[in-house]
Parts: C-alpha cells; structure tokens; sequence
C-alpha cells in the first residue's frame, strides 16, 4: 500500500476500516437500540461466552504461532451467578 492508501499492484484505493465494516457497525447499533427500546434480546446475537471463546482462540493462535506447533485448547463453560464464563 502506498502514502495515499492505494494498493501497490493494483493502484487502486483500499476501503477503510470504517468503510468495510460499516454495514456491520450499523447492525450493531440497530440491534443495541432494539435492546434499549424493548427489552429484548435476539437470541442471534453473540453472549459473553462467545466472545471469551473468540478471546481465547485468538490467544493459542498466538501461542501456537510463538512455538510453531499446534496448541491444543481445551474449552470448559461455567455459570456463576448467571454470567457465562469460559475458562481454558
């Protein structure tokens, strides 16, 4: 990529950020004031448990990148006081 964003082979400009995920930013904010305004959660949405998932794979990719073998996780769920936790 060049000084003005533009792809070195192609010469073409790359969408931002904020551009390439902009129809994704707006479903969140549709969905957040949805939840504001009445209450209710869509059942597709991702919980905590999810992210904390997303969390930790990230972090033996990581782990696994470092010593150059695989790293095997080993994902376990626990309820405490109704939150979802995952714990490796």
């Amino acid at each position: 990529m060049d000084a003005d964003g533009r792809s070195a082979r192609a010469k073409t400009k790359l969408a931002t950020r904020q551009e390439r995920f902009a129809d994704s930013y707006k479903a969140e904010l549709d969905a957040f004031r949805t939840i504001l305004r009445t209450g209710k959660v869509d059942s597709a949405l991702t919980s905590l448990a999810d992210g904390l998932k997303v969390q930790q794979i990230g972090a033996a990719a990581k782990i696994s990148a470092r010593n150059g073998k695989p790293y095997i996780l080993k994902m376990m769920i626990y309820k405490i006081s109704d939150i979802m936790y995952c714990i490796g």
